[in-house]
């Protein structure tokens, strides 16, 4: 599988205060939707949360146990992929910037958290739909 420059995005990622950078992947085919937040959902590694997330919280992810706590406006849905369906935690970040060819924009979305690689043999961390206003 070949990944052309147009779909791929550096990012920079801020949850609580502190930031992260990130390697998203636009997938045309992704429309993933938070139906509470009435916004696109942004999936991100959970690895790469480590960054800004305390030992704690990241524990606190996987047990699926007070995300609500540490996450603004966290909460749980249910998504369908290649790799089968599963119940991810998703949350409101302070903001995401995506490097575009015109400068770095905001965009409206939420971060969905995947405590599974995103790709193999890709550097990418991240995936954004197609439904993610760039």
């Amino acid at each position: 599988c070949v990944f052309t420059n147009q779909y791929a995005f550096d990012c920079s990622l801020c949850v609580n205060g502190k930031c992260v950078a990130l390697s998203a992947y636009l997938d045309t085919g992704n429309f993933l939707y938070d139906q509470k937040c009435c916004l696109p959902v942004v999936v991100v590694e959970l690895c790469l949360l480590q960054n800004v997330l305390t030992d704690n919280e990241i524990k606190s992810i996987l047990l699926k146990e007070d995300v609500e706590k540490f996450l603004k406006n966290a909460h749980y849905i249910n998504i369908s992929s290649v790799g089968g369906n599963k119940e991810i935690v998703v949350f409101e970040p302070d903001y995401i910037k995506v490097n575009t060819q015109k400068g770095f924009k905001q965009i409206n979305c939420v971060i969905g958290v995947s405590n599974l690689p995103l790709f193999k043999n890709q550097n990418f961390n991240a995936i954004m739909g197609a439904n993610v206003k760039i």
